[in-house]
């Protein structure tokens, strides 16, 4: 970013301003990720309703669902099957007692169901209403689905009745005609002995364990409850200093270390200044190294680096979209610390705006430079690089995930500039869209398989824009030279860019473990078909679990990574204001609750894929065309958990979209200081149940790595 204060972030930051904005407000009401959701919880099943099951109404308007465990005049506790939420008595507006907090939002359902208009969905919703205690709400939604379809036997059997010579019976005279012999067996009255009852399955005797499995046993969860002990103090140690960082000290008394080549300011702590330093000398050495020409500016370049997001706004003028830029009237760059969407930090802004810094040294005027090339090197240099601490160098040609996402969703939708116009845009045409072909042009000339070419072509063209004005008509001579023509090489440029994949975020070991050192956490593979996958997913996810059986191919669990860019914003706030309305706007049946995931505070999230919307009739359109479904509402591209799958069973008429598969989703959001990690698991609705368990097995294994990530 040059010259004048720039309006967009840079590098990743760029990406996180469009994701956060797209994700920016999800109402979790009450109880991904803080990413990320999903089916019928099990909320409260282990707290019966003899116990008094209240409803928390926060002053701004969020609404918790528990046992009351506690009250007194400094806070309210309460009990969920995920644990004790203690809530400041000043944040409640008021407590309601005495009612299965479930009811109203039975009723709410019990709409969206009438609006579908399925059997299936009431039935799915009397099994609800049962789960969470509503009897009487649960006969509704089975005799609704009853009166759709008359044969509907999920509803049948909940409600007692069976049939009798192919014809159905009530409850009632069920069991008239069990006291006469009859026994029901696959939702049929049979003739069985005068007075016999079914014949109830015993339940399997639980094996006792053996004194040695026992003692195993114990020996685990001794070692279990360690390194919980020690997880929750490095926790707290890194909490702590991070805290301390953007603490840092006041302006005034800013740390200035001073290095070969630069003079880093900044008011975070000395540690990260020295960090800081080391990055900026390493980057230096990799530029130094690519662009191999004589420096004609000399002297240390100094580099800004403020504790925090409010600080470089105040004191730059800058809006709340940027995380850095460079001023090269002044040889300056500003940034602040802090980490900026699903991959980005402080780092990847200091190395793309020190890019910019760096060639203001070498080049003559950068007015020469089509942009293509200048961002193109600070998005590689910027995004697709990472630093070595112990060898203090930079190792580049990595494959930024947000740019590659980007760049590939827009050829496969044909809104990519080609070659023949990317060289030649305006500056006031180049947006922060373009960032990302102009890193897929680069990394291709630059690691393509033609990469001798490239990398020529490259070398020539720079040298070119060091003693006159280039532009489209330069980029056409050298790409007819060395590929043909611009034609030839936009092709190959796009087929490679198309068959690239992101970088995988971590790996996983013989035992079914993934590590993230670069994200920081660590998760299990759940016990069954299910496989780790880290290549092939979505943009924002880390890293993916998968069934092995084809049938459940839609079945998924993932490890996803938000931005929290105020580090002040408290978790609570940060859902009530920016996750949950964000998931408001794309999904339906948005629920939240606060829980505790392995001593990490976060929320339970659920929610599911819009219902189909029915076909408005127009004036002259026929009765049978308006009882046609349209597509389902899709969600605005990526949406926070994806588009929903095309059903494979569907067939395409003409003029009409295949239907896609509805999903149901359940996930945790973590909600860190600067960072919300969401862990989700997603199903069709119809099979969410085969989900639930591996789901917390996935998420009970989930933690956090503490190490600083700059």
């Amino acid at each position: 970013m040059l010259a004048t204060p720039p309006k967009t972030l840079t590098g990743r930051a760029c990406a996180l301003a469009e994701a956060m904005v797209r994700l920016s407000k999800v109402s979790l009401a009450a109880g991904l990720f803080c990413l990320l959701l999903f089916g019928s919880s099990p909320e409260l099943q282990a707290a019966p309703f003899s116990e008094e099951a209240v409803i928390v109404v926060l002053k701004d308007g969020t609404e918790l669902t528990g046992v009351l465990v506690r009250e007194n005049d400094d806070e309210v506790a309460i009990r969920s099957a995920f644990g004790v939420t203690t809530i400041e008595r000043s944040r409640v507006k008021e407590i309601r007692r005495g009612e299965n907090p479930f009811r109203r939002d039975f009723e709410r359902r019990f709409t969206r169901a009438e609006r579908i208009g399925k059997a299936k969905s009431f039935s799915d919703l009397g099994l609800w209403a049962d789960e969470k205690g509503l009897s009487v709400e649960s006969e509704r939604a089975h005799l609704k689905a009853i009166e759709i379809d008359p044969n509907w036997e999920i509803s049948r059997g909940a409600l007692g009745h069976a049939r009798l010579d192919g014809v159905w019976v009530d409850a009632a005279r069920v069991a008239e005609l069990e006291e006469q012999g009859y026994v029901v067996k696959d939702l049929n009255l049979v003739k069985g002995a005068p007075g016999a009852t079914p014949a109830k399955p015993k339940p399997k005797p639980k094996r006792e364990l053996t004194p040695e499995e026992k003692k195993a046993a114990e020996k685990e969860e001794k070692k279990r409850q360690k390194l919980l002990d020690k997880r929750r103090k490095e926790r707290e140690e890194f909490e702590e200093k991070r805290r301390a960082e953007f603490k840092g000290v006041p302006w005034g008394s800013a740390h200035k270390i001073r290095s070969k080549n630069y003079e880093i300011i900044c008011n975070s702590t000395k540690e990260v200044a020295r960090t800081y330093s080391v990055i900026m000398e390493a980057l230096y050495g990799a530029l130094n190294k690519r662009f191999k020409q004589k420096h004609l500016r000399t002297g240390r370049m100094s580099v800004f680096v403020y504790k925090t997001q409010e600080e470089f706004m105040n004191r730059t003028g800058m809006g709340r979209g940027t995380g850095g830029f460079y001023q090269p009237a002044n040889e300056q760059v500003h940034a602040y610390h802090g980490t900026f969407g699903n991959t980005a930090t402080t780092y990847n802004v200091l190395a793309h705006e020190g890019t910019h810094q760096f060639q203001g040294r070498v080049l003559p005027r950068m007015g020469n430079m089509n942009n293509w090339i200048i961002e193109g090197f600070a998005v590689y240099f910027g995004d697709g690089s990472r630093i070595d601490y112990k060898k203090k160098k930079i190792v580049t040609g990595i494959i930024p995930r947000d740019r590659l996402l980007h760049i590939q969703d827009k050829m496969r939708d044909g809104t990519y500039t080609p070659l023949d116009k990317l060289a030649g845009l305006p500056r006031n045409r180049f947006s922060g869209s373009h960032y990302a072909d102009s890193w897929a042009i680069l990394y291709y000339l630059l690691n393509g398989p033609e990469k001798k070419k490239g990398q020529k072509m490259v070398s020539q063209y720079w040298l070119l824009g060091t003693e006159q004005r280039i532009g489209q008509p330069e980029f056409d001579e050298l790409a007819e030279h060395y590929f043909g023509s611009v034609a030839d090489l936009d092709k190959a440029y796009v087929d490679f860019i198309l068959d690239l994949e992101p970088e995988p975020a971590g790996e996983v070991d013989d035992d079914g473990v993934f590590t993230s050192f670069d994200f920081m956490f660590e998760v299990f593979q759940p016990e069954g078909d299910w496989e780790f996958r880290t290549k092939g997913i979505r943009r924002g996810e880390l890293v993916t679990v998968q069934s092995k059986e084809p049938l459940r191919a839609f079945q998924r669990l993932s490890v996803g990574l938000l931005s929290k860019p105020d580090e002040t914003q408290s978790a609570q706030d940060y859902l009530d204001e920016v996750l949950i309305p964000g998931l408001n706007r794309t999904y339906e049946d948005v629920t939240a609750e606060a829980i505790t995931l392995n001593e990490n505070s976060g929320y339970l999230i659920e929610c599911v894929d819009p219902a189909p919307k029915k076909k408005e009739k127009k004036d002259g359109e026929d009765e049978d065309e308006d009882e046609e479904e349209d597509e389902p509402r899709r969600p605005p591209r990526p949406g926070a958990f994806g588009d929903p799958p095309d059903d494979p069973d569907a067939v395409a008429e003409e003029g009409k979209p295949v239907l896609k598969i509805r999903r149901k989703f359940r996930a945790y959001a973590i909600v860190g200081v600067t960072n919300v990690y969401l862990i989700v698991g997603e199903s069709p609705i119809q099979t969410f149940d085969q989900i639930v368990e591996p789901f917390e097995q996935f998420a009970q294994s989930f933690a956090r790595i503490f190490k600083n990530r700059w």
